[in-house]
């Protein structure tokens, strides 16, 4: 009985450094039929290591971008309360995004600040009342020839004070009511801070 002895060749690690060489060379992606001399060749396989390697830095620079990247997820969040929305703004990150319109663009300030205005004591003392004109008036009378510097015999100047104070209270009520009627306009959500500064900012403009 005959017996067939195969012998396969034996690869060497320089044989295979050498092939693997020899393959990575000779690589061509841009092989065509009608240019087949050494020059052709060689500028098709020229372009193929140019292209793998604009290939690999254009994936590497598209991974890199991936990876650092940070994805922007939107969320809505309807009617949030107030110190929601102030604890997102306190939030640096969150903060430089967030955005938070107004369902009302406009408010009355008088929905929004309130102004106390302070009288002069004597504005609101008893001798500008009608009761002290009227028991001065009463006095005059009963007492014709009075000292000049009487009070009593002063009733034209309590009357004149009385005007001023009526004038000065009339003059501040319309003023408040002009203001209060005049509309604070805003789009989006301000801070507390700001909203603040734009409220005293206000208040001092009409004082």
């Amino acid at each position: 009985m005959l017996h067939t002895i195969v012998v396969l060749p034996i690869w060497s690690k320089q044989r295979v450094l050498s092939t693997i060489t020899t393959i990575l060379l000779e690589f061509n992606l841009f092989k065509s039929a009608k240019h087949t001399q050494a020059q052709d060749l060689t500028r098709q396989r020229w372009s193929t290591r140019l292209f793998i390697i604009f290939l690999c830095i254009a994936v590497f620079i598209i991974t890199t971008y991936s990876s650092i990247n940070q994805q922007t997820k939107t969320v809505v969040v309807n009617n949030p309360l107030l110190d929601t929305i102030e604890k997102w703004q306190a939030d640096s990150i969150v903060a430089l995004s967030l955005y938070c319109p107004c369902s009302q663009i406009s408010s009355p300030y008088k929905n929004v600040i309130r102004l106390t205005p302070k009288y002069h004591q004597i504005c609101s003392s008893y001798f500008i009342t009608s009761k002290w004109m009227n028991s001065i008036n009463a006095a005059a009378h009963i007492a014709l020839h009075l000292y000049f510097a009487d009070f009593r015999a002063s009733a034209d100047f309590f009357k004149l004070l009385q005007s001023l104070c009526t004038f000065a209270n009339n003059t501040i009520s319309n003023a408040l009511i002009s203001f209060g009627n005049t509309h604070f306009v805003t789009a989006e959500f301000l801070t507390r801070q700001v909203f603040e500064n734009q409220m005293n900012s206000s208040a001092e403009s009409f004082i």
